[in-house]
């Protein structure tokens, strides 16, 4: 077998970076091939261990130990025995007898200060959680991905090595409560972030974090997550008043926005409003907007994203025709997803009350007006008898002559599977499915 160059075998490498047992595989082939697997996957050490679904059960500890103490390895003589001299004890002492093959700390690239914590505070070491710091961050290292959990407080910019190794950073993970501290070294160093994940908090909140977004010449990702939806989705919605902060914000080079019903709509628009043509995708997810502000936001979207191409809204029932204005305006959209029915205001009430939304008049537009590029679709309301079912039977006798369709509809009529293979065979419908599944944006 002739030899491949590194470069090669590390793009061939990285398309196996969830295959443990193939990657463990190539460590024993020779030394560039150990080399380039080490470097994969010590690229996100953390993901192996702190994965979804992940359980601390005996094999996870086991797993926390070794990668532990494979990273205190890496300190000096004199740090290790000051550590057993204050009665730590180490799984694999004999691990620090040997010489290290590699320098494990320098192929990684995400920086996951929440993982760090979490090892030492469960091995019962946090004694040691100052010298992980300093280990990782240094002169030699450069990371790509950053995570910084709440309860980090370090003057980031003091440490040494540290304006050189998270310069280059274009992913940041971190609270809304950051504190001044950590914000203000992100500010002086940070100018390349790409990818923005700001995970909300009750309060103590540091309205800072639009200096710091304000500072990004390459940022068009932006997603908000709520940090406990138990404790805090309350009290994100009574404490709405308090995102004045983003009310003046300006990335004009976003490409892809999400918002999980915890910005104001009037900020969303405004984001929106003050971009450049660049969003390519956008999720809001969350009913709670009146006909206005629905309206609002539907002008933003297609006065401002011409080269829209993935949306997810609900819709109220005065504003379909203002749909059918996106649809015009916003010529390669690709897929769009209806969320739930989108004129109950966000609030629980009996029959008497329900607004039933105006499917005909949805398929009317969407067969009227859907852009050429448009074939992939998810709703999620109720088709729940034999008149809406008309009207999707009018619908798909409407669509003749475009792509075939790629269909969900949650909660469909129980006769939906005899309507549905009827038009299979004349194109209109390539694919459908009587559930969501699947990502936001995902048909296939």
């Amino acid at each position: 077998m002739p030899k491949l160059n590194a470069d090669i075998l590390y793009l061939i490498f990285k398309e196996l970076h969830y295959d443990k047992r193939t990657l463990y595989s190539c460590l024993l082939v020779n030394k560039i091939w150990c080399e380039t697997t080490i470097s994969i996957l010590w690229n996100d050490p953390w993901k192996y261990l702190f994965g979804r679904n992940y359980a601390k059960g005996l094999d996870f500890i086991l797993k926390e130990s070794l990668l532990l103490d494979l990273i205190i390895s890496h300190l000096s003589d004199e740090k290790i025995n000051n550590i057993m001299s204050q009665g730590i004890f180490f799984t694999s002492y004999n691990l620090y007898k040997k010489p290290l093959l590699f320098n494990y700390i320098n192929f990684c690239k995400h920086l996951n200060l929440k993982a760090i914590d979490e090892l030492v505070s469960d091995s019962g070491m946090r004694i040691i959680y100052d010298d992980l710091i300093h280990l990782f961050i240094n002169e030699n290292a450069t990371f790509t991905h950053l995570y910084i959990h709440e309860n980090f407080d370090y003057q980031i910019q003091l440490i040494p090595g540290a304006e050189h190794c998270i310069t280059k950073v274009d992913f940041l993970s971190c609270h809304t409560n950051i504190t001044d501290n950590v914000l203000y070294g992100l500010i002086k160093i940070c100018k390349s972030i790409k990818k923005l994940e700001l995970i909300i908090n009750e309060k103590d909140n540091n309205y800072r974090i639009a200096e710091l977004i304000e500072n990004q010449k390459s940022l068009f990702n932006v997603r908000y997550l709520i940090g406990s939806v138990l404790e805090l989705g309350c009290a994100i919605y009574h404490n709405r008043e308090k995102w004045y902060y983003l009310e003046n914000l300006s990335l004009p080079h976003l490409q892809v926005l999400k918002d999980d019903n915890v910005c104001p709509v009037k900020y969303l628009a405004n984001m929106i409003e003050d971009t450049s043509g660049y969003l390519i995708k956008i999720t809001l997810n969350g009913l709670d907007y009146d006909d206005f502000n629905n309206k609002r936001i539907i002008q933003a979207i297609y006065t401002k994203c011409p080269n829209l191409e993935f949306l997810k809204i609900g819709i109220k029932n005065n504003n379909i025709l203002e749909l059918e204005n996106l649809l015009i305006n916003c010529g390669y959209l690709n897929g769009l997803f209806i969320p739930e029915d989108s004129n109950k205001d966000g609030r629980y009430w009996d029959d008497s009350e329900i607004e039933f939304f105006d499917i005909l008049s949805l398929f009317e537009v969407l067969a009227r007006s859907s852009p050429a590029n448009l074939f992939k679709f998810k709703f999620r309301f109720k088709v729940i008898d034999a008149i809406q079912m008309e009207f999707l039977e009018l619908f798909f006798d409407n669509w003749k002559g475009r792509a075939p369709m790629l269909l969900q509809i949650a909660e469909f009529y129980i006769g939906q599977n005899d309507l549905v293979e009827k038009y299979k065979p004349e194109g209109i419908i390539e694919k459908f499915d009587d559930d969501l599944y699947g990502e936001d944006f995902e048909w296939d």
